[in-house]
């Protein structure tokens, strides 16, 4: 792999999650992202700052975009260098991934005071991530996503984000193949 190849799916990475940073910044935003996910909890600054604290959101999006700063547009960056962004990035993801493990906020505004919450929001979040970003970023390689999974039977009996978000790019997409989805 090259140090460049590295730099990019970090760079990715941060776009994928830049959707969450900008629902962070504002109790009415995240109110908003709650909603879109089937959660109530109001445009809360508490219900805010705690879920950012819990994630660690702010600390981790500050090392990677230091990472990125340290690389981006310097010529001969060594793979070892790119890898360590890179790790920056997945670092992110991760924190997001095992949030799902995490226990409720005993005392917590809700609904982080309830386990329901932290078994399903983080893992649906991340899928509407990423689901978000390939949509408005690489529509062409979400189509092919969306009609792969449906073809495939990936998701069956639980419907993805990407497949919940896509139906109709899906079934545009596919009538230029002469497949259907």
């Amino acid at each position: 792999m090259t140090a460049e190849f590295l730099i990019g799916l970090a760079r990715t990475l941060r776009e994928v999650v830049r959707p969450l940073e900008e629902a962070l910044e504002s109790p009415e935003a995240f109110g908003v992202l709650l909603l879109e996910h089937g959660w109530h909890g109001g445009a809360d600054a508490e219900l805010v700052q705690a879920f950012a604290e819990r994630l660690r959101f702010d600390d981790l999006v500050a090392v990677l975009v230091d990472a990125l700063d340290e690389v981006l547009g310097v010529n001969g960056v060594e793979v070892e260098e790119a890898a360590e962004v890179l790790d920056a990035a997945v670092e992110l993801l991760r924190a997001l991934h095992e949030l799902t493990l995490a226990a409720p906020i005993a005392a917590g505004p809700a609904p982080l005071d309830r386990p329901e919450f932290w078994r399903s929001f983080p893992s649906d979040l991340g899928q509407s991530l990423l689901a978000t970003y390939l949509e408005l970023r690489r529509p062409t390689l979400f189509a092919a996503a969306t009609c792969a999974q449906s073809c495939s039977g990936i998701g069956c009996g639980r419907r993805s984000r990407i497949r919940q978000r896509s139906r109709a790019t899906c079934m545009a997409g596919a009538r230029g193949f002469g497949t259907t989805c």
